[in-house]
């Protein structure tokens, strides 16, 4: 007695099978690594933030949190990681909003929502892990006029 094969659109049911397993991890990979992901020469509006001393406060208290001397508008995109060297992907972006994701090795990453009210005023919400401890924050940046020379 031979055994017959299930057959599912003409095809024998293993590669079925092997179909759906690819279309799986075609899936997951586009959840890890979007394939939307835009290069940061994708917001233009970023290139007209002023440039110098930005006054960082927590939305909610109104406290001032930090002063960041910045000399290129990407900083404002990861300011929990200063410094590093971070590899970033833009997921979303209009005339006026941005939303990033960033990572920087072992030191973590994040994912940044800044919104641009003007070239001297951005509201910036940003959570992920630095270096193993998760953060979230939610502030308003504010140019404030030149970075010191010391």
């Amino acid at each position: 007695m031979s055994k017959t094969r299930p057959v599912i659109f003409g095809k024998p049911a293993p590669y079925l099978a092997l179909l759906a397993s690819f279309l799986i991890g075609l899936s997951v990979m586009s959840i890890a690594a979007p394939a939307s992901a835009l290069v940061l020469d994708d917001i233009p509006w970023l290139s007209n933030l002023k440039t110098g001393l930005w006054e960082v406060k927590d939305r909610r208290s109104g406290e001032l949190v930090d002063k960041v001397c910045v000399r290129d508008p990407k900083q404002l995109l990861q300011l929990r990681h200063a410094g590093p060297l971070c590899r970033r992907d833009v997921l979303r972006q209009d005339a006026t909003h941005a939303y990033v994701y960033y990572q920087c090795g072992a030191k973590g990453h994040g994912y940044t929502n800044i919104i641009m009210e003007g070239s001297n005023l951005m509201q910036i919400t940003s959570q992920g892990l630095y270096e193993n401890s998760p953060f979230q924050f939610s502030a308003e940046a504010r140019h404030v006029g030149a970075c010191s020379s010391s």
